[in-house]
């Protein structure tokens, strides 16, 4: 697709009557391109967040589209081609919060899947709340979805949005809907549905320990799914792919990576092959059984069809008032991670997306009525290739491995200078120190930090290391890399010292479960912070648009599109080439 912007009279005075009305008036000023054909105003916004679905990565199978997925969106939407999230550590619940609250994570407080919480001295998962228990599953045990993160090793059985500092765009469709709309989030991933329902919506994800889709005593106080939920997990749809491959969609020629079927750096889920067809036996994979669906397309199937259960039951769309469902797609992701973006298994699984899209697009359409739902699809974050991929094409790649960086011949002379290197927790991108025995050593903090971020910098695969003083002073240089770490950091969650990889390098994991990836994300490097955007529905202008927008826009456009107002803490701008008359 050509990124050009289809409607060149829309000058800077019609941009800026536009971004002054952003409370949420509806656009009157006039407009050459056609708005997308529709029956009336919204009754419903569907929110598509495709998980790692890196900007480019759709459009290599255009050739290949069905007639109503990803065809009807970027052929009848508001395409922005160059839309990337504008801070550093592209991970997945960063970029969702991002995407629902229009504010960056200094704002909204999501620094990273994990961060170090200096008050409890232990790592802390997200959106872990020991306050609501999970609802939903008789099978949860220490591990799986209650862990809520494979390298967390503890126990977090509950979850709320009350570590998220900013209110979303889901809370303003609530409010403006006088407490009458329908507000529900849905994902394979609890960190990808629970930023997405805000604090007025209700959150369901599915659990890789049994099977079942879940929530928490957050949504459903009195412990117990609505009927609808707990008939589609009494059904076990989840059991019928014991037995199943996943094969190819098409015609093994068609394919641009059918000769990279078994490349040396993929990593499968264990018990699952390299190559096609992959074959789903319970009795092999054992525990692993409901891990190894989840990083298949029957993922996101199992997903799309527990939300056509909620869409006939919930009545999504159905009057006046705007209701909002946010669908996150995850399946892309853990495929990604152990296959590679340039892997025959994305390629198909992305094709097989483009129909599970045109089935979400199908099921809204019959729930509010075709044309009725204001559609909007983007992605969490892109992807990197595989270090090792990229070795095997001669370019400097690799993995930052921390550990091994404290025990250069640099870091000890540091050690030795200070009295050691007080280094108290390391959690990619961050490194946090031990302020309690810097203090007791009449050490500065400051002081330390720096001295360490420089021999971090000097090492290998590193751009740079920045240190929370550098940042809050605004020390850091003009550079794209900078600003999105200074857009990254919160103080009570950041670490003290930020370190940003190289281009083709990835900060490692050092716990055994970091060799189950090919590749990863989490740099402010353009394969990591590209996503697709677009726009399709009631008012929406058929508009290609290839300047660079960001992910914080997203919550204000959809707002105006709307007519009511962005979320409060939002410093997104209005995408004034989405709006039609």
């Amino acid at each position: 697709m050509r990124a050009v912007d289809q409607c060149p009279r829309r000058g800077r005075a019609v941009r800026t009557a536009f971004v002054a009305a952003a409370v949420g008036l509806a656009f009157a000023a006039p407009s050459n391109c056609a708005a997308d054909s529709s029956h009336g105003r919204s009754r419903l916004v569907l929110q598509i967040t495709v998980d790692q679905l890196r900007g480019d990565l759709a459009l290599r199978g255009r050739d290949r589209w069905g007639k109503g997925g990803f065809r009807r969106l970027y052929e009848r939407g508001a395409v922005f081609s160059d839309a990337h999230h504008g801070h550093a550590n592209t991970e997945t619940i960063v970029g969702h919060a991002t995407l629902a609250t229009g504010a960056d994570p200094s704002v909204h407080g999501m620094v990273g899947n994990v961060w170090f919480d200096r008050k409890s001295g232990e790592l802390h998962y997200n959106i872990e709340d020991s306050r609501y228990n999970l609802v939903g599953s008789e099978v949860l045990g220490s591990g799986g979805a209650s862990a809520g993160h494979a390298e967390v090793a503890k126990a977090v059985r509950g979850r709320s949005p009350a570590a998220i500092l900013a209110p979303s765009i889901a809370d303003s469709i609530a409010e403006a809907g006088g407490g009458k709309a329908k507000i529900f989030a849905v994902s394979l991933k609890d960190r990808a549905a629970v930023p997405m329902a805000g604090r007025t919506g209700r959150a369901l994800w599915w659990s890789d320990a049994s099977g079942d889709f879940i929530s928490s005593t957050f949504y459903y106080p009195r412990s117990q799914l609505p009927a609808w939920a707990r008939h589609w997990n009494d059904a076990r749809s989840v059991d019928h792919i014991d037995g199943r491959a996943w094969t190819l969609l098409l015609e093994p020629p068609t394919y641009r990576y059918a000769a990279r079927d078994d490349a040396p750096w993929e990593i499968p889920p264990p018990g699952m092959e390299r190559t096609f067809p992959h074959r789903f036996d319970r009795a092999r994979l054992g525990e692993g059984f409901y891990a190894a669906v989840e990083a298949s397309p029957f993922g996101d199937e199992l997903l799309v069809d527990f939300v056509r259960a909620l869409l006939r039951a919930e009545d999504l769309g159905h009057d006046e008032v705007v209701d909002y469902l946010s669908v996150a797609l995850s399946a892309t992701d853990f495929i990604g991670h152990r296959y590679g973006p340039d892997s025959l298994e994305i390629e198909d699984a992305v094709l097989r997306l483009d129909r599970q899209v045109e089935a979400l697009l199908d099921a809204v359409d019959d729930a509010a009525g075709h044309g009725r739902t204001l559609v909007v699809l983007s992605s969490d974050h892109g992807v990197a290739q595989p270090p090792a991929q990229l070795i095997g094409q001669g370019k400097s790649a690799g993995r930052v491995v921390l550990s091994a960086i404290e025990k250069s011949a640099g870091m000890q002379k540091v050690a030795k200078k200070f009295g050691g290197l007080y280094i108290r927790q390391q959690w990619p991108p961050y490194i946090y120190l031990d302020n309690d025995a810097i203090a007791r050593k009449k050490l500065d903090l400051e002081t330390v930090a720096r001295a360490l971020a420089a021999e971090i910098a000097r090492a290998e695969g590193v751009e740079a290391a920045w240190t929370r003083g550098q940042i809050m002073s605004g020390e850091l240089p003009d550079t794209d890399a900078a600003r999105a770490v200074r857009r990254s950091f919160h103080p009570d969650r950041s670490g003290d010292i930020h370190v940003v990889p190289r281009p083709g390098w990835q900060i490692a994991f050092e716990i055994p479960s970091a060799s189950q990836f090919a590749t990863g994300h989490g740099t402010p490097w353009r394969y990591d912070t590209f996503v697709p955007l677009i726009f399709q529905g009631p008012g929406v202008a058929r508009v290609e648009v290839g300047r660079r927008v960001e992910a914080i826009d997203v919550a204000p456009t959809i707002a105006a599109l709307l007519g009511i107002a962005a979320p409060a803490r939002a410093s997104g701008q209005v995408l004034v080439e989405a709006v039609a008359k």
